[in-house]
């Protein structure tokens, strides 16, 4: 009969320190869960910080106002004239005739564009020259026409 009471004093002594273990146990969790709420939030807040400032980045190196005769220059090639139409897209006509790059272009709108531009040279002074070579051989080409 001693046996019996001390073996089941010992399962009473065990199931009352898993019940202790167990509820120490949800008060871990529950602090882990809120940690790992805290830090998903900041990791979110921080991507989208992030991505902002890539985005801000991006647009900083795209021109405002495109110049669409030195635009038509650098696109007149077969291998490029493609881009004339993409470029374009992104820019609109304001009052004045200028044209502007629209407040709505998305970022990856934007690093496209920039892509585009820097190939073709618009962002080059190299482009420049080009262009500004083209305008001027066309030019005189009309004065002896």
């Amino acid at each position: 009969m001693n046996y019996l009471i001390d073996s089941v004093n010992d399962i009473s002594r065990g199931l009352m320190e898993a019940s202790q273990d167990a509820s120490a146990n949800q008060i871990k969790i529950a602090k882990m869960t809120r940690l790992l709420a805290m830090l998903s939030k900041g990791a979110k807040a921080t991507t989208q910080d992030l991505d902002h400032y890539q985005s801000e980045s991006v647009l900083t190196n795209v021109p405002v106002e495109m110049d669409a005769e030195r635009l038509q220059q650098l696109t007149k090639d077969p291998t490029t004239k493609q881009f004339y139409a993409i470029v374009m897209a992104d820019y609109e006509e304001n009052e004045d005739g200028k044209l502007l790059l629209k407040p709505s272009i998305s970022s990856d709108d934007a690093t496209a564009l920039h892509g585009i531009l820097d190939k073709i040279g618009y962002l080059s002074v190299k482009g420049v020259a080009k262009s500004g070579l083209g305008t001027a051989k066309t030019a005189i080409k009309g004065m002896f026409d």
